[in-house]
């Protein structure tokens, strides 16, 4: 498994403030994970994520040198999936689909919700759910064109796992900081993605 990286923007910027509420941004990392399918074929995956933090203290990381584009960081990216929505406020936030636009992935009547997270704590595992609608699945893959599909796929793989609703995922982190601080005051491979995290297209074998 290789290093996760620090990813600047198309402009060079590492911190990404958040248009909602400025005191909050985030950072950019990805990581090159290898991925085995059920046939046992071998490939790396990039996965991506975000850092979030409020952006005074990113500003900082980065004047100090460590956020900077293409720097190292010793821990790793790592999924987490549940049943339960990752926001009260809006249930359609991370759900897990079969491609950018594809069926939400269940697993017998109850949808699944994806996230993927940095963390240093390199004994830490991804938390997969296996999804059950299989039929579903195969029907609308079906209909898709082939050949148009896959090359779809392709050209536009890394656009489609970057848009992502960055903002939401800050918001989350920025309440639970916010509550924090006041109590110490006080059979297929599919293209897997989900708006929950940052670019966390991760193509797997269900």
């Amino acid at each position: 498994m290789s290093k996760v990286k620090v990813v600047a923007d198309e402009f060079g910027s590492v911190v990404s403030i958040s248009p909602n509420n400025p005191e909050y941004g985030y950072i950019r990392v990805e990581q090159d994970c290898p991925v085995f399918n059920s046939k046992g074929w071998f490939d790396f995956k990039k996965r991506c994520a975000i850092i979030p933090g409020k952006t005074e203290e990113l500003k900082r990381a980065v004047h100090a040198g460590f956020f900077k584009a293409g720097n190292e960081l010793p821990g790793k990216i790592v999924v987490k999936e549940q049943l339960e929505p990752l926001m009260e406020s809006n249930h359609d936030f991370g759900l897990k689909r079969a491609g950018a636009n594809g069926p939400i992935l269940l697993f017998e009547d109850q949808m699944i919700y994806r996230r993927a997270f940095y963390t240093e704590n390199l004994t830490e595992t991804d938390v997969l759910i296996q999804h059950t609608n299989i039929d579903e699945i195969k029907s609308a893959m079906d209909n898709f064109n082939v050949l148009k599909y896959t090359k779809d796929i392709k050209s536009k793989k890394i656009k489609n796992e970057n848009q992502t609703n960055i903002d939401q995922e800050v918001e989350i982190h920025a309440a639970k900081v916010e509550s924090e601080s006041s109590e110490e005051v006080d059979d297929m491979e599919i293209t897997v993605t989900a708006d929950s995290d940052e670019t966390s297209g991760v193509a797997f074998d269900f």
